[in-house]
């Protein structure tokens, strides 16, 4: 069974472990990045999720609006980040994060959830999975962005 868990900070370590072994994390993920933002006043509501005792999936994230009009919003000190994975998530794991989300989101009133996605280039094994579930669970694009890359030879 899936639950979540509010990061605190004496979760850095195992979050950033987390971050450094993950399928899309990036540096914009750790928590030395996202804490190089405190100054600016957003209310930190980033999220852990454990399969039993085992941490499969963060949320980097925010709180923002008043209590009628509650977001958790990708966390704006980063470029990009939404559900950070593990390589090995199964399919059928994806789906219950996003289930779970969807009743945390519920259960603590948050009215909208804003995903910025890691884009596809990043991951380290490319997989379209939570794309396509997001879709599939109704969630709808509202922007899109675009990366390129060119790989340099020695």
């Amino acid at each position: 069974m899936i639950s979540i868990q509010k990061y605190n900070d004496k979760m850095l370590h195992l979050w950033d472990d987390f971050i450094s072994n993950s399928n899309n994390g990036t540096i914009f993920n750790f928590r030395s990045f996202l804490n190089y933002h405190i100054d600016r006043s957003f209310d930190d509501n980033s999220l852990l999720f454990f399969n039993k005792k085992n941490l499969i999936a963060v949320l980097p994230s925010v709180k923002t609006g008043n209590s009628d009009n509650k977001t958790l919003y990708s966390h704006p000190g980063a470029s990009f980040g939404g559900l950070i994975l593990n390589e090995k998530t199964s399919f059928s794991t994806v789906e219950s994060i996003l289930i779970i989300l969807n009743k945390y989101c519920r259960d603590n009133n948050i009215k909208h959830l804003v995903l910025i996605q890691t884009p596809l280039i990043y991951y380290k094994k490319r997989d379209d999975s939570l794309n396509y579930l997001l879709l599939s669970h109704n969630f709808n694009i509202y922007e899109n962005y675009i990366s390129h890359y060119i790989k340099m030879r020695k």
